[in-house]
């Protein structure tokens, strides 16, 4: 993926949708508008530790079983797209290929970074549910800091 340099800007639509959420169990998680306020304040708060304690902390941290609420779990990609926290598959620690193809052609991981280099935001794709073991919908929220991306996503709420 190569170096990209990053601008931390929150997505209009993500921002709204989070507004007056302090934490991921804020609001109604079992709404999709819920859901995706928990996961950008989970996220936040995760942005919030690498400020003020470092990206160590937030590796060691975010690459426990501690961290991980419910479905919520942070992936954070280098600048050069290896993983380097994966609060749901640790085996995926060190990779820089995913093994996800993005529309059936390329490393989804490529499209993460899109998302990232424009500022972060959103995109949609089918992963496995943690708490289901089925495959889902997921809500990625992609958030780029300090030269990496951290992500976290809600899997679409049972109707």
């Amino acid at each position: 993926l190569g170096r990209i340099g990053f601008v931390v800007v929150v997505c209009v639509a993500a921002a709204a949708a989070c507004s007056g959420a302090s934490d991921t169990r804020a609001g109604d998680s079992d709404t999709q508008a819920g859901a995706a306020a928990a996961t950008v304040a989970y996220v936040a708060e995760a942005v919030q530790m690498w400020q003020s304690e470092g990206r160590d902390a937030v590796v060691e941290f975010y690459n426990t079983a501690e961290s991980t609420r419910g479905q919520w779990y942070l992936v954070v990609y280098d600048p050069d797209g290896e993983v380097v926290v994966h609060g749901f598959e640790p085996e995926r620690i060190g990779s820089s290929s995913s093994g996800l193809l993005w529309r059936g052609t390329h490393d989804i991981r490529v499209e993460v970074a899109l998302v990232a280099a424009e500022g972060g935001g959103w995109m949609s794709y089918n992963f496995t549910n943690p708490l289901t073991g089925r495959t889902e919908r997921k809500h990625l929220h992609i958030r780029p800091h300090d030269g990496h991306i951290l992500a976290s996503g809600y899997y679409e709420p049972r109707q």
